[in-house]
């Protein structure tokens, strides 16, 4: 669901939130999978950086540039 596959990206594995079978395969295979669960600890830290103070601030300087013309 949204927003959730855009904020995630690569950095998680999704599951359907209303299905419990979903969830627990999810859970399954993240505490299985050993090669799984270390991409998506490296995806997740890089992904991090697309929501840091600073750049949050200057997606909106830019926002508020666009709007300003």
């Amino acid at each position: 669901l949204e927003p959730m596959k855009s904020v995630a990206g690569d950095g998680a594995l999704l599951c359907d939130p209303l299905d419990l079978e979903s969830i627990r395969a999810c859970v399954e295979q993240v505490t299985s999978d050993t090669k799984l669960r270390d991409e998506l600890i490296q995806n997740g830290a890089a992904n991090c950086k697309r929501y840091s103070p600073i750049e949050s601030a200057g997606k909106m300087c830019d926002l508020y540039q666009t709007l300003g013309n």
